[in-house]
């Protein structure tokens, strides 16, 4: 079986999933006050279910398994991870693979940024906190947040409502959490449950990765996708051009200007590092120049500020009003070489500047 850690966070419907699967130990039964010795993987995913909002930008700064006996831990991210939520519908995006010590842990440890950003279905903005969870039995309780940091944390005790959660030496495990958020007034109130196994595996997610684009081979359509410090050989001949045209050149400019990739495929093979793409976007974050509204392109003006790049879009995929000098992040999917002109799949207003990692 795949490893899979899944979070799944979505406001409204926020989601931090916890995959379980059979080589888990689950009896209420556990000690968990030993750890056996060696180490296991676990491979962190986003997912999500929210249809209620346009854009939910937040950022988790910290996933951890604890063992409260003798108090060992795993951390499952290298860095913070800034996510737009309802980009991760049917999509498990994946975040990392942490190495940690095999053995019982009964207590998975949460901390992000207390604020975040909604955008509702008619592009109206909104700066939001999070300021309480819900427990099992939907009772209100204030979330230990601190004030100097911005940064909230919370403990999910007894990891699976069954018991321990048990990390096998030598074997790919997963771990999947779902988390609910209620936004009222713009104070967002988290509710976080442990996925069953089963609940994953009937989603049928496709899965992602987003990375930097190097080595790449346009013949062979192969390159390397860097995802933090690992390298992922990753093929794209399954792409056609009829359904990505000028995808060899897109991929070009991304490896040249060190733009971030995302991903999509059946499923990521975590045992080898490879990667077969059923599709690639480009993500590019500036500035809108020059919009024409008739002909649906814009100038979009990135760092350094001398740099441009013309863009195509369909209005339906915009959210947000689109304007000059509005602050954009931009998904392009494709080149024409005729036109010059890169093609996007989606433009999301970011008023704030806040940028997201897939």
């Amino acid at each position: 079986m795949d490893r899979k850690t899944i979070i799944s966070a979505f406001v409204l419907t926020a989601v931090l999933a916890c995959l379980i699967p059979a080589f888990f130990s689950c009896g209420s039964g556990q000690d968990t006050s030993s750890q056996s010795g060696g180490t296991g993987m676990v491979d962190l995913y986003f997912t999500d279910d929210a249809a209620d909002y346009k854009e939910v930008l937040l950022t988790v700064h910290r996933v951890q398994l604890i063992n409260s006996g003798n108090q060992v831990s795993c951390d499952l991210l290298e860095a913070p991870v800034a996510l737009d939520i309802p980009r991760l519908a049917d999509l498990m995006q994946f975040g990392n693979a942490a190495s940690c010590p095999s053995g019982s842990y009964n207590r998975i440890h949460i901390e992000l940024e207390q604020s975040l950003e909604l955008m509702d279905k008619t592009g109206a903005f909104s700066g939001c906190r999070f300021t309480s969870y819900l427990d099992n039995s939907n009772q209100s309780n204030m979330l230990n947040c601190n004030s100097d940091t911005g940064i909230c944390a919370l403990d999910i005790n007894g990891a699976v409502r069954r018991g321990a959660l048990e990390i096998l030496r030598d074997r790919n495990n997963k771990l999947s959490l779902e988390n609910f958020g209620d936004p009222s007034a713009c104070s967002v109130a988290l509710k976080v449950r442990p996925l069953e196994d089963s609940e994953i595996i009937q989603r049928r997610d496709k899965e992602s990765i987003s990375g930097a684009i190097v080595g790449l081979d346009t013949a062979a359509r192969s390159c390397t996708l860097k995802k933090g410090s690992r390298p992922f050989a990753m093929t794209y001949g399954g792409i056609s051009e009829a359904a990505q045209p000028g995808l060899n050149a897109l991929l070009l400019t991304a490896q040249e200007m060190r733009f971030t990739a995302l991903v999509q495929a059946a499923a990521l093979d975590l045992e080898a590092y490879k990667v077969d793409a059923t599709a690639i976007s480009v993500t590019v974050r500036g500035l809108v120049q020059d919009l024409d509204h008739s002909a649906k392109t814009f100038a979009l003006q990135y760092k350094p500020p001398d740099r441009t790049i013309m863009v195509s879009y369909d209005p339906s995929a915009v959210e947000g009003p689109l304007a000059d000098t509005a602050k954009v992040e931009v998904a392009l999917s494709g080149f024409d070489e005729v036109s010059g002109v890169y093609r996007a799949e989606r433009v999301a207003l970011r008023k704030t500047g806040r940028e997201s990692d897939n």
